[in-house]
């Protein structure tokens, strides 16, 4: 669910952009930049279902968005409908992202160090019935996998 939260508030960043970088868009009253918004919002939404073929998750999504886009213009009433979509879709874009990146670098290293250390204890122990030699380079190897599995790059 965070990966689709990156994927459309990201998707929203860029629409939102790209009508924000139309002359006069940022700046116009609110009847011209409520249908923009729509615009973008639509289009990302539009392409979120094409990638994620996920419809309900593209409609939470969006009045998500909308919610958020109402409470920043809410919070900053000096700001044009464009302009707090705009913040609302990169504080999300960049929040979600940061916590998709902390779950992925947590639940990453806990694989690696939990089938680096089953592989140890499978290979070692198997090797009461192979030879003497090759059971010590099969360990050696083992914990040679384990270190580059677990080494931290400052270690």
């Amino acid at each position: 669910m965070v990966l689709e939260i990156v994927i459309f508030f990201a998707l929203l960043l860029v629409t939102t952009m790209i009508t924000a970088l139309l002359p006069g868009t940022i700046s116009a009253r609110f009847w011209v930049t409520l249908p923009v918004c729509a615009l973008a919002l639509a289009t990302t939404a539009a392409t979120f279902v094409g990638i994620e073929h996920d419809g309900p998750g593209a409609t939470a999504l969006g009045l998500c968005a909308i919610l958020l886009t109402l409470i920043m213009r809410g919070l900053q009433p000096q700001w044009s409908f464009l302009g707090a979509q705009l913040f609302a879709a990169v504080a999300v874009a960049s929040l979600s992202y940061l916590v998709y990146a902390s779950f992925q670098t947590f639940f990453a290293g806990r694989h690696r160090s939990t089938t680096a250390t089953g592989r140890i204890t499978h290979t070692c122990a198997d090797s009461s019935t192979a030879s003497a030699t090759s059971s010590i380079s099969q360990c050696r190897r083992a914990i040679i996998e384990t270190r580059s599995f677990s080494a931290a790059p400052w270690a």
